[in-house]
């Protein structure tokens, strides 16, 4: 449960910088409108649930834990391609692309912290990942805030080194630590 709520910690962290910095940097990269930042948003969210429903069978074919690490570097790639690809036309689709990677990554770590337990074993952990993500979610935006000041390109750059940084954690513990190495 630690390394899932470091993970979950981080990666919410980054979410939430890079949501309120995507506000900024769209406006001044690719000279979005409001309409347009609005709906690219939406459109995360509406490729999020699709991934969601859709990729189920998918991911229910692989471990919980590789599921998370391949979307973390899914979520990086993502990411780094809305800001390399030039258009606004282009970051939409790699968005779209990171909100699918992003739906196999909160439902499969929810299901690998919540595997094996009832009661209140279960409650404790589910307890710890949630505070874990909503501690995230609180310190993102700050951060992605201060960091869009003057340059808004910062905050993108933080963000894809959490996703980095909690992808390299998940794969060392996945490697180097026996129980999350055991655990199918």
């Amino acid at each position: 449960t630690s390394i899932a709520c470091a993970v979950a910690f981080v990666a919410a962290t980054a979410m939430g910088a890079l949501g309120l910095a995507m506000t900024f940097y769209l406006r001044e990269r690719y000279g979005a409108s409001g309409a347009q930042i609005g709906g690219f948003t939406a459109l995360w969210a509406l490729c999020y649930i699709l991934g969601c429903n859709f990729a189920r069978p998918l991911a229910n074919q692989v471990a919980p834990k590789v599921a998370v690490a391949c979307s973390l570097f899914g979520i990086l790639a993502g990411t780094m391609l809305v800001h390399f690809c030039g258009s606004l036309f282009w970051a939409f689709v790699f968005n779209g692309g990171y909100a699918v990677c992003t739906s196999f990554f909160w439902p499969m770590l929810m299901t690998w912290v919540a595997r094996i337990r009832e009661g209140e074993g279960l409650n404790k952990r589910l307890s710890a990942y949630n505070v874990a993500w909503s501690s995230g979610t609180i310190i993102g935006p700050v951060l992605g805030g201060w960091l869009s000041e003057g340059n808004a390109v910062r905050p993108l750059v933080f963000a894809w080194a959490l996703f980095f940084a909690a992808g390299l954690m998940l794969v060392f513990a996945i490697l180097f630590l026996p129980r999350i190495r055991a655990d199918r």
